[in-house]
């Protein structure tokens, strides 16, 4: 089977938790982290002894082609943006919740 690599963008509890999840999952590989704040992003990386990179923005984790999943733990105002941006990118969307701030933004995201 098929091993996913997964980039996580927004580095904060919620973002560890999942990460943690993925470690145990013989089918998915944290490729990348990447925050707002690179420091986060980096220091998640050391405290969770991770092999892979620290990208700098969310454009750069979708535009990589070993990453098949993106996990958006950014904060909720920018949920939709991204989910739009990474499905566009071809890749899975996994979003911590809430989707969308709006229902014309939760349709966007659908549609």
């Amino acid at each position: 089977m098929k091993t996913y690599g997964v980039g996580v963008f927004g580095i904060g509890w919620v973002a560890g938790e999942h990460i943690k999840a993925y470690a145990q999952n013989p089918h998915m590989k944290v490729a990348a982290l990447a925050s707002r704040h690179r420091e986060s992003a980096q220091a998640a990386r050391d405290k969770l002894a991770l092999d892979c990179d620290v990208m700098d923005t969310f454009d750069d984790l979708i535009r990589r082609d070993d990453i098949d999943v993106i996990d958006i733990c950014s904060p909720n105002v920018l949920h939709a943006e991204e989910a739009i941006a990474a499905a566009k990118a071809g890749k899975h969307v996994l979003i911590e919740k809430p989707i969308a701030m709006s229902l014309r933004e939760l349709r966007a995201v659908r549609d």
